[in-house]
């Protein structure tokens, strides 16, 4: 499909040209001229570039990827690139629980949707894929034929390693559009500016390790994490139906947590989820409120636990949820 007479209402942030002339960014168009590359770490971006090209329809190269310190960075340095006056960006549902997994039908209409409307997409693939509901994890790239797609990505979830922070911008764009509208040259100019990922993990561990990590990870040690995370989402699920107050409206299908709502008309003395977490935290467990991640009276649970724990956290909280519940009900422990 040929995009080249369409017009996309995208470009690049002109103001980072001045900020990026830095003594990284000198030395480093120095040594393009030297030795035609833009990166020093080429097996790393070759690595990631094979493993997100192993569900997509043609290969990425290692001009597609660009290291991050975790996805959050990777996020952080997208936004500046696209900034500009007028410019939006939409977040649809900013703040949703990502256990929800999209069937392909839903994202080939955000693909046409958005070549409609001449943008593109970034999607947070963090969580990919980490699924295990009846929909299967469907990278947004497959779709990049049709609209130019950014993806963001980590070893955090799937490989286990948050603390490694390390992540990845991927442009998904066979037809070259991110390049003739400057998004391309923007993120390269925006990542002179910024800190790297820690000169160890370059040197030792995103060197040596990240091509074995991604290239040859034994499909059974992932096979067995989704097993014990979907698991512990049932767990989670069936036990929450005991817990007054609290409702889980959809069984998680996908990540490590979940999102539930307080029905604060069945309970007394508390007024908001900030104050259901600090007094949850003084009598029984340690919850995050959702109005961290944009959700009044919602509560965010983390179910990537042993099963032992997961069973005893939720029983304390049930507890908790009867000494305010305005009616009491008896407790029946499991």
């Amino acid at each position: 499909m040929e995009n080249g007479s369409e017009k996309w209402n995208f470009q690049g942030n002109k103001k980072l040209n001045a900020s990026s002339i830095s003594v990284r960014g000198a030395y480093n168009m120095l040594m393009e001229r030297v030795n035609n590359s833009r990166d020093k770490k080429p097996l790393v971006l070759s690595a990631i570039a094979n493993y997100l090209s192993s569900d997509l329809p043609y290969q990425l190269s290692p001009e597609n990827v660009f290291l991050a310190i975790g996805g959050t960075q990777a996020i952080d340095i997208i936004l500046p690139v696209l900034a500009r006056p007028g410019a939006n960006i939409l977040l649809p549902r900013p703040g949703y629980p990502q256990y929800d997994s999209r069937a392909s039908c839903c994202l080939l209409e955000v693909a046409e949707i958005s070549r409609k409307l001449g943008i593109f997409v970034i999607f947070d693939e963090i969580y990919a894929p980490v699924t295990y509901g009846n929909n299967p994890f469907v990278p947004m790239g497959v779709f990049s034929s049709i609209v130019p797609v950014i993806t963001i990505g980590s070893l955090s979830k799937r490989w286990l390693v948050p603390g490694w922070r390390t992540g990845w911008i991927a442009t998904c764009d066979p037809h070259g559009i991110f390049q003739k509208t400057g998004v391309v040259k923007k993120i390269i100019s925006y990542l002179e500016i910024t800190i790297d990922p820690p000169t160890f993990l370059q040197l030792v561990s995103l060197q040596a390790a990240i091509p074995e990590i991604l290239g040859k990870t034994k499909d059974e040690f992932l096979s067995k994490n989704l097993n014990i995370l979907r698991g512990a989402a049932n767990i989670f699920y069936d036990l929450c139906k005991e817990i007054l107050c609290l409702t889980c409206p959809h069984k998680p299908v996908g990540a490590m947590c979940v999102m539930v709502e307080i029905n604060f008309s069945q309970i007394k003395d508390i007024v908001d989820e900030m104050d259901f977490c600090a007094k949850l935290a003084e009598e029984e467990s340690v919850l995050l409120p959702g109005v961290t991640v944009g959700l009044k009276n919602w509560l965010r649970i983390s179910f990537a636990v042993h099963t032992s724990n997961l069973v005893e956290g939720l029983n304390r909280i049930k507890a908790f949820c009867l000494i305010y519940a305005k009616m009491p009900r008896s407790y029946v422990s499991w």
